[in-house]
């Protein structure tokens, strides 16, 4: 017994609250046997954690942005947290949901929203909240709208030819010696479709300078509003802004200096713009074939076969109607024959029972 109390007053010493209340499982288990002796084998370590370093912390921050009406502004930051935190955009009208317009991207610990389409609407502060289970962080920036340049017209809309270029003649290596043209690059043949524009270019090496001309089917063209003709340093371009089928044929380059003179050409074929058209069902069903019939005696009868057609399926559909027509008689007929057996059966009751009344 005085064991037993000796033990009891020792564990009363060790929990000084003991039985009451009882200790709790953890508690015993900070002194038990396997912790002290045997850690590892049962993977008894000791962790902790302060709170505040589990809440979500902004390693950079988002910034400022300056963008112009109708483009796009980006603002990234990076998050790192004990847990994954939920990340929520807000501006000044509230919460931002994804969008085209609001697009928000996350990618590891890098976030990011991408605002398209600015307008002056836009602008404001925009806030980027960062939560999880042990707390929230939120950083502030500041979007300015600045408007935008007008836009340039584009080139369906407007058809004006091009204003001719203007090159600057600068000092060129002369040959050491004279020579007549030659083309280095000849003309190539041309497939394109209507109201697009191309060029013909081809370079000819000549000394002293040569006389270019342009000919469209035998005929010189001229720098003008249709046709933009440049030359220099060797290289000899003819341009057509907005092509017409009428713009084709064969081209002709000819180079011709004191010494000689040298052609090239080419081909180039404008195609109309083609537009589905849906075949007319009126148009396709009444193409007349003819046929050639010949008779026992000899003679040749040219008739048209959708004629032929068109005829015996009018006598089929005259047909069809005398059948229903001739039906429809003999259930007429069907029908008086009944009734007027029906008359009859009643006449004879009648009289049968007008005779017993009599008798």
């Amino acid at each position: 017994s005085s064991r037993y109390s000796k033990i009891r007053q020792k564990i009363k010493d060790k929990y000084a609250d003991w039985p009451q209340p009882m200790p709790a499982i953890g508690r015993i288990a900070n002194f038990s046997s396997l912790r002290k002796h045997r850690p590892k084998e049962f993977q008894i370590y000791d962790t902790y954690f302060d709170r505040k370093e589990a809440v979500p912390r902004f390693v950079r921050k988002p910034r400022n942005q300056v963008a112009v009406e109708g483009g796009n502004a980006k603002f990234d930051c990076k998050i790192i947290a004990a847990s994954a935190p939920i990340i929520t955009w807000f501006s000044s009208d509230g919460p931002l949901t994804q969008s085209y317009k609001h697009m928000q991207k996350y990618m590891g610990k890098e976030y990011e929203l991408k605002i398209s389409r600015i307008k002056m609407d836009d602008k404001g502060e925009y806030l980027v909240r960062a939560e999880n289970s042990f707390g929230r962080k939120e950083e502030k920036a500041n979007l300015k709208v600045e408007p935008g340049v007008d836009k340039a017209p584009s080139r369906e809309s407007s058809r004006e030819p091009r204003k001719k270029r203007v090159y600057d003649d600068l000092p060129i290596d002369k040959p050491k010696e004279d020579c007549p043209p030659k083309f280095g690059f000849e003309l190539r043949p041309r497939y394109i479709q209507s109201g697009t524009e191309f060029k013909l270019l081809c370079e000819v090496m000549a000394h002293p300078v040569p006389k270019v001309t342009w000919t469209k089917d035998g005929r010189e063209i001229v720098d003008g509003d249709h046709y933009n003709i440049t030359y220099s340093h060797g290289v000899c371009t003819m341009e057509i802004v907005h092509a017409r089928a009428e713009d084709s044929g064969r081209y002709n380059c000819k180079a011709v200096n004191t010494l000689g003179e040298q052609e090239t050409g080419c081909k180039v074929e404008v195609e109309e713009r083609s537009f589905y058209k849906p075949k007319n069902v009126s148009e396709s069903t009444t193409k007349v074939s003819r046929s050639v019939r010949r008779t026992k005696s000899g003679t040749q009868m040219d008739y048209d076969s959708s004629t032929v057609t068109s005829s015996s399926r009018s006598s089929r559909r005259s047909d069809r109607t005398e059948e229903t027509t001739s039906s429809s008689s003999r259930s007429e007929r069907k029908s008086t024959m009944t009734s007027s057996s029906s008359s009859s059966t009643s006449v004879s009751t009648s009289s049968s029972s007008t005779k017993r009344s009599e008798e």
